[in-house]
């Protein structure tokens, strides 16, 4: 909750407002070191109508910047700030400072200052979860031996990827995991391939490299190796239902970031509220949104000669699996004793395994046309859905097994 709030009051001094041109200070009355959001909204509100709309005048919320803790906001809000804004606390009165030519411009901008101030109020939670991020190699590396780079989608994490990885050293071969803060915007998650892959190359300068990814993970690898930062060595490149073309699921991205951290908070001992702002505020939604300034820049580059690309993509919809998972289980209920009921049960049996078996335009998130790429003519459609192409279910290999290991296995 402590720094929900300090989100709020963030959001409350960054607001754009260009108009003003010069830089301006508020001085805020402190009630034994606490502030509160509700005086903070009519003072900020006199130069900042918007405060009023976000801070409530009638909140009984406040923070406490008294001792070693107000010290620890104030360095981060600070830092945060950079040259927009500034706070300083005095015994009666906390001093608000801003530029507003400086300030962010828009929501990327504003993320950017919000990681960045929960980056230092909670460093110990934003280690633990950096430390899972990166290139995650393996201990010993042979040069002599393709390493094979698996890289997860939106919402993923290196788990994403235990299945194929698991299936690949099974069958002897080197690999290793790329993760990332999964919503961060997608050029900024592209600079981070970026590094860890010139970082590689100059420890091991011949080493030959093969990228896996799934869904969003695709376009991130595609914007390493068709840039002009691409440090070569790259032999195959198979992505596993990437949206090429944008995917209109995006705009569900708010709902699954917070299934799957409200999973993650019951089942992960180490996770934090705080991660859900460090990994990114849905910037890569806006990214996977058709027809996005990051999508049109991506497409207008060539595929990279000498790399092989595949594209594996599902015709069945995710939901399918939902609803017929959903059929199943209403036939388990349904009793066995009498010629009626059983003739509902085979009915809705017959129902399930039908949803199963109907194709479609595409697995759920991705269609066929948005995994489809100018120049590729490996293009492998399997019947299964999104989840299952890459992480399987039920206790099955991922659907998307067979027609990767045709093209790594040599």
């Amino acid at each position: 909750m402590r720094y929900r709030v300090v989100a709020a009051v963030l959001a409350a001094i960054l607001c754009p407002v260009a108009a003003w041109g010069r830089m301006h200070s508020v001085s805020i009355p402190l009630d034994d070191g606490r502030l509160s959001l509700g005086v903070m909204a009519d003072c900020l509100n006199q130069d900042l109508p918007i405060a009023k709309a976000i801070l409530p005048p009638k909140s009984d919320l406040s923070i406490d910047f008294s001792g070693l803790r107000g010290w620890v906001l104030v360095r981060a809000v600070n830092a945060a700030g950079g040259e927009s804004f500034h706070i300083s606390v005095g015994a009666d009165a906390i001093t608000v400072s801003f530029d507003p030519e400086k300030i962010p411009a828009d929501w990327n901008q504003f993320c950017a200052v919000l990681i960045r101030f929960t980056e230092i109020a909670a460093p110990e939670a934003t280690a633990r979860q950096y430390a899972r991020q990166g290139l995650l190699l393996p201990a010993v590396i042979d040069p002599a031996k393709p390493l094979i780079i698996l890289v997860h989608g939106m919402d993923g994490d290196a788990g994403s990827c235990t299945a194929l990885r698991d299936l690949l050293e099974a069958e002897g071969k080197q690999t290793a995991i790329f993760a990332y803060p999964c919503e961060r915007p997608l050029d900024e998650i592209s600079q981070f391939l970026t590094d860890n892959m010139v970082r590689l190359h100059s420890r091991f300068p011949g080493l030959q490299i093969d990228f896996v990814t799934q869904s969003m993970g695709g376009l991130v690898v595609r914007d390493y190796v068709e840039g002009p930062s691409y440090v070569g060595n790259v032999q195959k490149l198979i992505m596993i239902a990437p949206p090429n073309s944008g995917s209109t699921w995006a705009r569900l991205a708010i709902l699954s970031k917070l299934l799957v951290n409200a999973n993650n908070a019951v089942s992960d001992s180490e996770w934090s509220p705080t991660w859900m702002i460090t990994e990114g505020l849905c910037q890569a939604a806006n990214d996977l949104e058709p027809n996005s300034r990051f999508l049109e820049e991506l497409n207008s580059h060539s595929r990279r000669l000498g790399v092989q690309y595949t594209i594996i993509a599902g015709d069945r919809p995710v939901f399918f699996r939902w609803e017929s998972d959903a059929l199943n289980g209403v036939s388990r209920l349904v009793p066995n004793d009498w010629w009626a009921f059983r003739m509902v049960r085979d009915e809705l049996e017959q129902d399930s395994q039908s949803l199963l078996g109907t194709s479609s335009i595409g697995d759920g998130p991705v269609d066929l046309a948005s995994a489809e790429l100018p120049g590729v003519n490996d293009f492998v459609v399997l019947h299964a859905d999104h989840v299952e192409l890459y992480q399987g279910v039920d206790g099955h290999a991922p659907a998307a097994w067979n027609a990767i290991w045709e093209r790594l296995r040599d």
